[in-house]
């Protein structure tokens, strides 16, 4: 899937962070304490919205009073401690961006979020440094599916588009991600399983979570004046204490002709 790419660029609600659950109870409380019933397709008519969209979009479709700004500092208000302290990343998701940062392929995050809450919450999981660039559906002034969030993630980074991939969890997202000429790999979350079959047929490739890219090839050549008697414990230990993941690690002490083999990889570290 990695091969040839340049940059990997990512949704953040529900492709990287578990957090669909809390913006159905927010809205549901932000309406109800306007005496106004959650609609039943509200998601669907919202989604792919870049945060501005979705503040005129309850503006007009609820006659709310607030202005627009009044509207997103509210949700940042309700959203920002979930965010910060509740808010956890999916499974794979750091094991993945690690291996990313060492094969030196570039990142991003494409959000509908508002900034304020993806630096918050990216800061409180302390993954940011392990992103090149953050845009926002509101930075380019329209979401998804337009493409300008990703073409945006590929200019902050300088590359082409056809040399990146796209992780995306909603179909908006998707077609974004298609429409700015970029491979993409469908994610799966709870929140938009109804539309899992479209999603398998729409994106390139298909995962139920990060943590299934994260099982590659390791190659660790170890200089024996490390002093390795056993350079694939000692490699495994390395591996183990950087949480790196792997399926199959080959080690070889150049100098002293060693080579340990066991089952696994397609990440290749070279301790030299």
């Amino acid at each position: 899937m990695l091969e040839g790419i340049k940059a990997c660029f990512f949704d953040m609600d529900g492709t990287i962070i578990d957090s669909m659950w809390m913006w159905k109870d927010i809205d549901i409380r932000f309406l109800g304490e306007r005496g106004i019933e959650l609609p039943g397709d509200l998601q669907k008519r919202i989604e792919g919205k870049s945060f501005s969209e979705t503040a005129v979009f309850f503006k007009e479709e609820f006659a709310l009073s607030e202005t627009l700004e009044e509207i997103k500092n509210i949700w940042n208000d309700m959203a920002m401690e979930a965010y910060c302290n509740r808010v956890q990343l999916k499974d794979g998701v750091l094991e993945f961006l690690k291996e990313l940062k060492a094969k030196g392929i570039h990142t991003g995050i494409a959000t509908s979020n508002s900034l304020e809450l993806a630096l918050g919450c990216l800061r409180a999981l302390d993954v940011e440094q392990y992103f090149d660039t953050v845009v926002t559906g509101c930075c380019v002034g329209v979401g998804k599916p337009a493409p300008d969030i990703y073409l945006k993630c590929a200019s902050d980074c300088q590359v082409n588009p056809s040399d990146c991939l796209v992780f995306e969890d909603v179909m908006a997202g998707i077609e974004s991600g298609h429409n700015a000429g970029m491979k993409v790999c469908a994610v799966y979350d709870e929140y938009s399983s109804n539309t899992d079959d479209l999603k398998k047929q729409t994106a390139d490739y298909y995962i139920n979570s990060l943590g299934e890219l994260g099982h590659e090839i390791i190659f660790i050549t170890a200089r024996s004046d490390f002093g390795f008697s056993d350079p694939y414990k000692t490699s495994k230990e390395y591996l183990d204490k950087y949480n790196i993941r792997y399926d199959k690690l080959i080690v070889g002490a150049k100098e002293k002709g060693i080579v340990c083999e066991e089952e696994s990889i397609d990440i290749f570290i070279d301790d030299n």
